[in-house]
């Protein structure tokens, strides 16, 4: 009877593995330790942070928990991407972002979130000193806007998006340091990008080093999916249907290094420039990392509040990934700064469910 009863849990937790709903993206059981040392509400903050987005879902954060009661965020060397972002700068912009909810989840639930930045270099561990304290301030919609927010690369109107629009995300973003542009559909300066954003993608498609760590990072099934609980799968890929079907059956990670693998991803490329409402650069006034971790937060206001204006974003950074079209983008379009973000834009009728799941909290937290 126990092997019969382990049996039928294991088939309930494939099947809950195939399921859309949001609820199977995040574990909310813990550990004995995390639940004895941390308040129920320091172990949601702490959900919602990691909620955060980030390149290839790679989910590149570690925090320490100080005898203090101060959390020290730092860079979990296990989750870099060598190929693609040999310089952590992407990383370094995920774990911006990673704050930033950190932030806006302390304060969806009655806290401040007081930071002060340790790094000074793109390779130091330590990067971020957060202290918790009470606060009489509550912003409750915070909670639902980062659990509600995804990437959305399908089904975008051609419609430019409106200035009004662009102004409100604009007005999100106050440093000094950092800049937002923005080039509406039809534009040439869109022209020019959309260009820039094929060829960057064929150049990245064909080399093996970038596309064996794509690989690495893609969960085919569902048992992957759900042991690794990182990485890209199936449905964060927008595949419905069939094409679902037939990746999950037949495809492994030999086939990302494929011709057909290769030629499929450039129509979908050539189909995503050819219908959006506009791009969106971000960039910042220099590359140390304490600039870059405040562009990866003001990139993470921005992305959850465009649902609110039907606006659909999804960040495509690999004329930024590869040379010569970084400086090329730069120089042609007169950009102030270092872009570190390169946004398509687009209004959609419908958002979809977040898909894209999340580690415990118990795989990233270590108490000293």
């Amino acid at each position: 009877m126990k092997h019969l009863l382990a049996l039928i849990s294991i088939t309930l937790i494939v099947l809950l593995a195939s399921c859309s709903s949001a609820q199977y993206r995040l574990i909310t059981e813990h550990s004995e330790e995390i639940n004895s040392i941390l308040s129920e509400d320091e172990i949601k903050i702490l959900e919602l942070a990691s909620m955060a987005p980030s390149g290839h879902n790679t989910q590149p954060w570690e925090i320490v928990i100080k005898k203090d009661g101060s959390w020290i965020i730092q860079i979990n060397e296990d989750s870099l991407l060598p190929a693609l972002d040999p310089h952590r700068r992407e990383s370094l912009l995920s774990i911006g972002a990673f704050i930033q909810n950190l932030i806006y989840g302390a304060q969806s639930l009655g806290y401040s979130a007081d930071l002060s930045f340790l790094c000074t270099n793109m390779t130091d561990k330590d990067i971020v000193r957060i202290i918790i304290e009470k606060s009489d301030k509550n912003h409750s919609d915070f909670f639902e806007r980062i659990m509600l927010r995804r990437t959305v690369k399908s089904d975008y109107k051609e419609d430019s998006i409106s200035m009004e629009d662009i102004d409100i995300l604009k007005s999100l973003v106050h440093q000094e340091d950092i800049e937002v542009f923005f080039y509406p559909g039809g534009s040439q300066e869109c022209q020019y990008i959309n260009g820039l954003q094929i060829l960057s993608n064929i150049q990245q498609v064909n080399r093996e080093d970038v596309q064996k760590e794509l690989a690495n990072w893609i969960r085919w099934d569902n048992e992957s999916i759900y042991n690794n609980r990182d990485g890209l799968n199936p449905d964060s890929l927008e595949l419905t249907g069939i094409a679902k079907w037939f990746v999950q059956t037949f495809y492994n990670e030999n086939s990302v290094l494929s011709d057909s693998f290769k030629t499929s991803t450039m129509k979908k490329i050539e189909e995503m420039v050819s219908k959006h409402g506009g791009w969106m650069i971000i960039s910042c006034r220099s590359d140390d990392p304490v600039n870059i971790l405040k562009t990866g937060m003001a990139f993470e206001k921005i992305f959850l509040h465009v649902r609110e204006l039907n606006i659909g974003l999804h960040p495509m950074t690999q004329p930024l990934e590869e040379s010569p079209f970084d400086s090329n983008l730069k120089n042609e379009l007169d950009i102030k700064g270092i872009p570190q973000f390169i946004l398509r834009l687009g209004y959609i009728d419908n958002y979809p469910e977040p898909k894209s799941i999340r580690k415990s909290i118990d795989s990233f937290i270590k108490f000293e």
